[in-house]
């Protein structure tokens, strides 16, 4: 059809419409509401409408032409800049809304995220704009500015009747799309349309306020989003709408009385419907077109977190949008919404609840073929709809499926006055599910019996049931109720049309080879289909198994998440209430510290009130200087004062001192202590009395820096003015043995160091060995040896009243004596508090942030106890959990734990010839006594069908792998164990794998090829360097012309190198911020820290791990993980739940300190340009350490990724990457 007799065929229903003479405006009102009425019941709305009547541009043209005739250019400022600035949802406020013309807004498809609107919300509309105009001052149109154009490619573009600013660019008519307003927007060019077809546009005389609000339409361009924010969006706005209700009865009045009282005015609010189901629908399907994968279920949660309760998708509704998006027929789809736009979602017959039913008849109350009958499927779905509710309308023009669909479920509705129609509940919803998947099932029956065309089909029994013909319907209905249809010809209706066709069914002819091959290309067909069957069975298991485990992992994760940020606050919580950490510069503050709390403290806990605040508290003084090369000299005479000022002023308390133990310098020791003993003894305090802190043994007999006996004495003040007997520590072990309990040493990978993220040290780049040496390690005695300290000075105690003991920590370093405190608190029967002191800040900050992830996995494991706080439950509860997904009844594929589908050796099955029993084919069961359905070989080397199984078995492989062998199968089930030895001959193993799919150790590279040193010989070597770390023969890097290094072996035994090995440093470097405005810098001199995902690779503890193991195995002990300067992002991919991808925001760069580079190891990697190390078994890896706030990198080396065994002799060449 051309388009002007398609122009002309939308004027013909305005036919007669047209009055004679002048008209008024209700005479108007009324010829307009006819035409919309009409309009709606031929094109189905507005959006329909105008996109019939504008099909090629001759008619935009004039269309355009007349609307600037309407509304002149120059009657307003509008604005036709076509980049002016967007706006955001909640800055809508604070800008004033622009006007736009009314050629300027789109009637295109895609101009709006949303779908078609209920004729009801049109009419409304409809009368709306008839009464009052087209207002929208107080609501103004959101619009979103696009390049839509209703000219095809080939066609010249329309001419643009305005203009812009100067250089500005130039909005083009109808281009304008729709945030929220489109339904408005399109009604008003409907109506202008349709006047203007019927030469009713006098709008001077008919409706000048139209005329008035046509040249002032305000609107707000919003900021560009991406399709499901904009749908998100408009939801959230219709939800606010929907909130606000019509006036009652008694609001009216309350509203009149108010007007005549304060001589207001009353404003009336528009009734507005929530988000129907439709809406939804139609909006889900346009967003699909711009997300393929659109996940509704994802979507649906997403919608629920930004609303509130009003508009959340919640329960049966959900589930109907979920079930329609994914499990019924498009085209059922599209009857559903078409019929729900024509009479209302109100009077349409599908709840929420009927449509969120997935029940599956027949399951367990009957045998096989009434479960088959009884499956609800696509097919069905769509006979159920048209079953339930239309009547024949020959406007529609669907599938014939989809017709029959439309047919049968509206004709129920309309069947019944508009007032009487109610929704289907679930219970009428299942049982016409019930009869419609009978009447399909009952059709594949007949077909597989007799060759009768669907066309007959259709109109003997799938149509006489649409229909509601009482014969068929009879039919079915008992045949359900009643079970008893053993065979399809049980049913009149069906074996009246299999009789009729009988004799019209083709005789098979030809001869027993002949008939053979036939049935051998028919047992084919049918192994393949259930072959196909199984296979799209597995990769739906598959993908709901996967769906399945990242459910489980993530909400297993955000159960752990929550635990910890429980303890973790209840953590902070106990060290705000009954710990002090106090980070001093001078004496006096350190002393204004500690009476600041024990002030709050006694207040707070009321403890003896009626006493001095000397005499309710008693306090122990602890000071380690066991190591006083670790203490600087401020620090020290900031601990003496704060010593001499608790011991001075109270009776009730006591001090410890640890006495020197370690200096660098020799035979410094004794002068060392004879310092400390007289600036204590000058300050007033009693050293008389000793103690010994002792230890059962060495945990390391190489370790000849800590003693089994730490020296220390009794620190006395006030109390040693008060006689033996009366002080209430005359008890205590300490005092009366002159020694602790027997402790346990520190071994050294549990001895703690206060980390920082600068470590630029170049002697120790390639050190593996433990980092804490000297006084550091020395000062640390450990937590079970403060607790004996603890023990010896406590036990026995004599406090009366509501006393409490305050342990004041002096030097805390990494908190020995704290986590003694937090683990003996509770043995004790009176109140007791912690107060630590550093001078160091980084110390401070480093103890906050450790101590507190310290006490939360405590509280975790239930070690310690809080009150008002109980960890709860270890794990999730099982009923919070995702049920796992049961597999599929397969036909013949047999599938693995890991779902890949084997193929059994035989595909055997028995022959059912039903042409033997009934005399079609002599001979043919001679033929097929000696001879079995070929198998599995067979079919792989048949002559007619051979390369067709071939070709479909290697698909299998290529998309779901090898076949895993029995052996392979046997080690999955096996546990995995230092025990366990492999079967001879078996294939390694896949990866171990956690819940959150990543493996727990990475597959290492080894390198097999070696060259001999003779023959490579000494020429062309630039540089020599001897590998310092290597411990296992006379390593050595060479360096040669044209930049290649290689790893010689020149001892006389073999050296067997490990990944990880670290090759070389860059000696002392730093670290700069690469992002903004800062360059990245130059990547031959500088090595970026930009992660990419769990695979990266990285150095930690010494050992070569990805990235994925480092997190892996710290959220097994803290599942909130941070790695520094990346956000972490969860990604999970198919058997991967614990998937996650590092999204950086601007990385640090190590960057080499000016120096010159040397032969020495520690600097030899800036020998050569950073490319040169990143060969096949060599890269430049970062290492990495955990600090108390995520994972940071400490420096960047070359290391070997690859193993590589090389005997005397032989060298290494670190060949340069190949591109892949």
């Amino acid at each position: 059809m051309s388009e002007s007799a398609a122009s002309e065929n939308t004027k013909s229903f305005l036919e007669g419409l047209e009055p004679a003479g002048d008209v008024l405006h209700d005479t108007w009102c009324e010829r307009m509401t006819e035409a919309m009425v009409q309009m709606n019941t031929r094109y189905g709305g507005p959006e329909s409408y105008l996109r019939a009547r504008f099909q090629g541009r001759a008619d935009y043209v004039e269309w355009l032409e007349y609307l600037v005739h309407l509304v002149p250019t120059d009657c307003n400022h509008f604005e036709f800049d076509a980049e002016t600035g967007g706006v955001s949802m909640d800055g809508l406020g604070q800008v004033v809304p622009k006007i736009f013309h009314l050629a300027c807004f789109s009637y295109a498809k895609e101009s709006s995220i949303k779908g078609p609107s209920e004729n009801d919300t049109v009419r409304l509309i409809f009368q709306e704009i008839l009464k009052d105009g087209f207002v929208t001052a107080g609501d103004p149109i959101l619009l979103l500015l696009s390049d839509l154009a209703v000219e095809s490619l080939d066609e010249e573009k329309l001419g643009i009747p305005w203009t812009a600013g100067v250089g500005r660019p130039i909005l083009r008519p109808f281009s304008v799309g729709y945030y929220k307003g489109k339904t408005r927007v399109m009604t008003l060019m409907a109506l202008l349309s349709m006047a203007r077809d019927s030469s009713m546009d006098n709008y001077h005389d008919v409706h000048p306020k139209l005329l008035e609000t046509l040249r002032c339409m305000h609107g707000h361009v919003i900021a560009a989003a991406s399709k499901r924010e904009q749908m998100l969006g408009n939801f959230k706005l219709s939800v606010r709408g929907s909130i606000r209700k019509a006036p009652n009865i008694m609001s009216l009045v309350s509203t009149a009385v108010s007007i005549h009282s304060c001589h207001t005015v009353c404003s009336v609010v528009c009734c507005c419907g929530p988000i129907m189901l439709s809406t939804w629908v139609t909006t889900i399907q346009k967003l699909r077109v711009h997300e393929p994968t659109l996940d509704v279920q994802e979507l649906i949660r997403e919608n629920n977190n930004r609303n509130s309760k009003a508009g959340q998708l919640l329960a049966s509704k959900a589930t109907a949008v979920k079930n329609i998006m994914e499990l019924f027929d498009p085209s059922a789809v599209d009857a559903i919404v078409d019929y729900t736009v024509e009479v209302g979602h109100e009077h349409t017959p599908w709840s929420d609840d009927s449509l969120s039913s997935k029940k599956t008849l027949f399951k367990s109350q009957a045998g096989p073929v009434w479960q088959a009958r009884g499956k609800v499927s696509k097919e069905s779905n769509r006979v159920m709809a048209t079953r339930k509710h239309v009547a024949e309308d020959k406007n529609f023009s669907l599938s014939p499926r989809a017709q029959c669909q439309v047919l049968r479920q509206i004709s129920l509705s309309r069947a019944l006055p508009e007032a009487l129609r109610r929704k289907m509940d679930r219970h009428q919803t299942e049982a016409i599910a019930e009869e419609a998947a009978f009447v399909t099932t009952i059709v594949r029956e007949v077909k597989a019996l007799l060759p009768i065309s669907d066309t007959l089909l259709q109109e003997e029994w799938t149509n006489k049931y649409i229909s509601g013909d009482s014969g068929v319907l009879l039919e079915v209905q008992s045949a359900i109720l009643q079970r008893g249809c053993a065979t399809c010809r049980d049913l009149g209706t069906i074996n009246a049309i299999m009789s009729h066709h009988a004799e019209n069914v083709p005789v098979v002819s030809g001869g027993p080879a002949t008939q053979m091959a036939q049935l051998e290309q028919e047992t084919f067909d049918l192994k393949l289909k259930q072959l196909q069957y199984d296979l799209q069975c597995l990769r739906v298991a598959k993908a709901k198994r996967a769906t399945w485990e990242s459910q489980v992992y993530h909400a297993k994760l955000e159960f752990r998440v929550a635990r910890y940020q429980e303890s973790a606050k209840h953590a902070k919580n106990f060290m705000d209430q009954c710990c002090s950490i106090i980070h001093y510069n001078k004496p006096e503050t350190l002393i204004h510290g500690m009476q600041n709390f024990q002030k709050h403290t006694l207040e707070k806990h009321a403890l003896d009130l009626n006493s001095s605040v000397h005499c309710c508290k008693a306090s122990t003084v602890f000071l380690n200087w066991s190591a006083p090369c670790t203490i600087k000299k401020g620090a020290r005479s900031a601990q003496i004062a704060a010593s001499q000022h608790v011991l001075a002023c109270s009776d009730k308390s006591i001090g410890l001192m640890l006495q020197p133990e370690f200096t660098y310098k020799k035979n410094q020791l004794w002068m060392l202590e004879n310092f400390a003993m007289k600036d204590l003894a000058a300050a007033g305090m009693s050293l008389d009395r000793s103690f010994i802190l002792m230890f059962k043994e060495k945990v390391d007999a190489r370790d000849n820096l800590r003693p089994l006996n730490y020296r220390g004495r009794i620190l006395e003040g006030a109390i040693s003015r008060v006689a033996a007997r009366d002080h209430v520590f005359k008890n205590s072990p300490i005092l009366r043995d002159g020694r602790t309990e027997v402790a346990t040493q520190v071994s050294a990978k549990d001895l703690l160091v206060i980390e920082t993220a600068d470590d630029t040290n170049p002697d120790n780049c390639l050190s593996e060995d433990d980092p804490i040496q000297g006084g550091k390690k020395v000062e640390q005695i450990g937590c079970n040896a403060c607790e004996k300290i603890l023990n010896g000075i406590l036990d026995g105690m004599q406090i009366t009243g509501r006393a409490s003991v305050f342990v004041i920590d002096l030097h805390m370093t990494v908190g020995n004596m704290f986590e003694a405190f937090v683990k003996l608190r509770s043995k004790f029967n009176f109140p007791i508090f912690y107060i630590g002191a550093t001078d160091d800040e980084e110390t401070l900050d480093w103890f906050k942030e450790h101590k507190t992830d310290w006490l939360a996995r405590l509280l975790l494991n239930k070690d310690i106890t809080i009150a008002g706080y109980s960890p709860g439950s270890d794990e999730i509860p099982a009923d919070l959990l995702e049920k796992e997904p049961e597999l599929p009844r397969l036909n013949l594929v047999t599938p693995t734990k890991e779902l890949y589908p084997k193929i059994p050796p035989s595909l055997v099955q028995d022959l059912v010839v039903h042409a033997v029993n009934s005399g079609m084919t002599l001979g043919l069961h001679i033929l097929l006594t000696p001879r079995c359905p070929p198998s599995r070989e067979e079919w792989s080397t048949h002559a007619v069908h051979g390369e067709q199984f071939r070709k479909f078995l290697d698909s299998i492989v290529e998309e779901f792998g090898a076949e895993p062998t029995a052996d392979e199968e046997a080690q999955k089930e096996d546990k995995t164990g230092a025990d366990a030895v492999p079967k001879a001959g078996a294939v390694a193993s896949k990866k171990r794998r956690t819940s959150s799919g990543l493996p727990t150790s990475n597959k290492r590279q080894k390198v097999e090829k070696s060259l001999s040193i003779e023959e490579l010989g000494k020429g062309s070597l630039l540089v020599e360097v001897p590998m310092v770390n290597c411990k296992s023969g006379s390593m050595s890097l060479h360096i040669k012309i044209g930049n290649k290094p290689y790893i010689f072996n020149n001892g006389t035994g073999d050296a067997s190198l490990k990944a990880g090995l670290i090759l070389a440093g860059y000696g002392k470097a730093k670290f700069r911020f690469a992002g903004g405005e800062s360059p990245e810098g130059d990547p031959e001199k500088e090595v970026q820290y930009k992660l990419t995902g769990p695979d990266d690779l990285v150095l930690h503890n010494g050992q070569l791990q990805t990235l994925g193991q480092v997190v892996d195995a710290q959220r097994s002990k803290v599942p909130v993980i941070k790695i520094a300067y990346h956000k972490l992002t969860d990604s999970p991919k198919d058997g991967v739940p614990g998937f996650f991808t590092p999204v950086s925001g601007g990385a640090p760069v190590s960057e080499a300190a000016e120096a010159k580079a040397t032969t020495a190891q520690t600097t030899a990697a800036r020998l050569l340009p950073n490319v040169h190390w990143v060969t096949d078994c060599s890269a430049i890896v970062f290492s990495v350490k955990w600090l108390a706030n995520g994972l940071f990198p400490v420096r960047a080396q070359p290391v070997l990724i690859a193993d590589c065994d090389l005997g005397p002799g032989r060298a290494l060449e670190l060949c340069q990457a190949t591109a892949k």
